[in-house]
């Protein structure tokens, strides 16, 4: 078993060094790390336009007009719109580009003439702005005020959260609880010594829309920069960059301590969740999954493990957060999850086999859900 405390995250205290205008306000990116696991992370959406790829507007007002938009990454649909707004009007005049947010057409653009009518020649160009980022089937639009696009769009298939942890600092693992994504949906955690991330980059995909997705290391990494970034070609919802708590930093690996006790069953209760701030979230009858096992280390332990496992507690703590990553051996499904420890983690020297002892961890813990 690996357990990593959320007292351990080395996102704590970091500064969001993505653009903050390319998250919803109120869901900021910083909320994956907040202290409160159950507060959603929210992007508005980013748009990439490249050359000759999805940069091209063809439209007609009464007569043909053809322009390019910007090659570049737009954090928000505004962005985006206001770029493709400002190429028509650079050649023609009275059009405006937006996002629909409410209830009818939900995150569809508009096109619309302020005056007039106009239309949209989306057939007759395969490199169209309408059809590649704005949602319109590859059909022309005929003469009107308005043009609505005919599917939702959010954003490009991948939605980033680059963070600066202020100086390097190592990390073993990375924990996503709940990480929004598509079956088929992929995490990549890029870290280095800049902004680029380049340094090493760690692909997970197929497993990345289970409940909690885990990224050990091979080898512990020091690195002041990371990035997360989650490619979902396939999700056309809300715009969203994952929810719940993302953890990256060190872990108390448990290989070297033998599997005493192993126990797993469901215990049915009513939970009633609610934020740091007292904000009700929701409210339940569900089972409730409880795990408790116990570990021996083994006789050749050294002081300085004996310590290591005192640390952990001082960590862990009555009630507190850990991400866990349980022995495929012993549980081979579902073997990640974001735990509350429900009882006082207990350390016990039980025998003097060396300097150190022999000692007994026994830990008691629940999956705690995350929105």
């Amino acid at each position: 078993m690996i357990l990593a405390p959320l007292a351990w995250n080395a996102l704590t205290g970091a500064t969001v060094s993505t653009d903050a205008e390319a998250f919803q306000r109120g869901c900021p990116a910083s909320n994956l790390w907040d202290s409160d696991p159950r507060k959603l992370c929210l992007s508005r959406g980013q748009f990439t336009v490249t050359a000759a790829t999805n940069d091209s507007v063809e439209f007609d007002d009464g007569s043909a007009q053809s322009t390019t938009v910007a090659a570049g990454l737009y954090n928000s649909p505004a962005e985006v719109a206001i770029a493709i707004a400002a190429a028509m009007n650079a050649v023609s005049s009275a059009w405006q580009v937006y996002w629909i947010q409410g209830s009818t057409n939900r995150y569809r653009f508009v096109v619309k003439r302020t005056t007039g009518t106009g239309a949209l020649t989306i057939a007759t160009d395969d490199d169209s702005v309408f059809k590649h980022l704005l949602g319109f089937r590859d059909a022309d639009r005929s003469a009107a005020a308005t043009h609505t696009g005919d599917y939702a769009v959010t954003s490009a298939p991948r939605d980033s959260v680059l963070v600066d942890l202020t100086t390097a600092k190592p990390a073993d693992c990375t924990f996503l609880a709940y990480p929004q994504l598509s079956p088929g949906g992929v995490v990549r955690v890029c870290t280095g010594t800049t902004t680029a991330c380049s340094d090493s980059t760690d692909v997970v995909g197929d497993s990345a829309d289970s409940e909690c997705l885990y990224l050990g290391y091979a080898a512990t990494r020091s690195a002041r920069y990371v990035r997360l970034d989650l490619s979902d070609s396939r999700r056309h919802d809300a715009p969203r960059a994952g929810a719940g708590y993302w953890y990256h930093g060190p872990v108390w690996d448990s290989l070297e301590w033998d599997v005493e006790s192993y126990q797993r069953s469901l215990e049915p209760r009513y939970a009633a969740n609610r934020s740091l701030t007292g904000q009700l979230y929701a409210g339940e009858v569900a089972p409730v999954e409880r795990v408790r096992v116990a570990f021996t280390s083994g006789a050749g332990l050294e002081p300085r493990d004996a310590h290591e496992a005192e640390n952990l507690l001082a960590a862990l703590g009555i009630n507190g957060l850990v991400f866990v990553a349980l022995d495929p051996t012993y549980e081979p499904h579902r073997e990640s999850m974001l735990a509350r420890l429900t009882a006082m983690p207990s350390l016990e020297r039980v025998a003097a086999e060396s300097p150190a002892g022999r000692w007994r961890l026994t830990l008691e813990f629940e999956r705690v859900p995350v929105l």
